[in-house]
């Protein structure tokens, strides 16, 4: 059964993100890597607690990574040009 996130732990996730987001945007490639460990981190807590099911944690990975994915990809290609 799938558990919703509340709002503290959508907002830290969302704060997370950006974080990285930024981190991208830098190119700081030891922040970004950091960054992206403590959102895995902070979602595999969530899931150890029993506050997200094991289909919401590869959900939102997948979501976050993807979203930095692109993000990274987009730079690269701003900067080949």
């Amino acid at each position: 059964m799938s558990r919703l996130m509340n709002a503290e732990q959508h907002n830290q996730l969302m704060l997370l993100r950006g974080n990285m987001a930024a981190s991208v945007l830098a190119n700081d490639a030891e922040a970004t890597q950091r960054s992206m460990g403590m959102v895995q981190g902070y979602l595999l807590g969530l899931y150890a607690a029993s506050e997200i099911d094991f289909g919401d944690l590869q959900a939102l990975e997948d979501e976050v990574m993807g979203g930095m994915t692109f993000l990274m990809n987009a730079r690269k290609a701003g900067n080949a040009h």
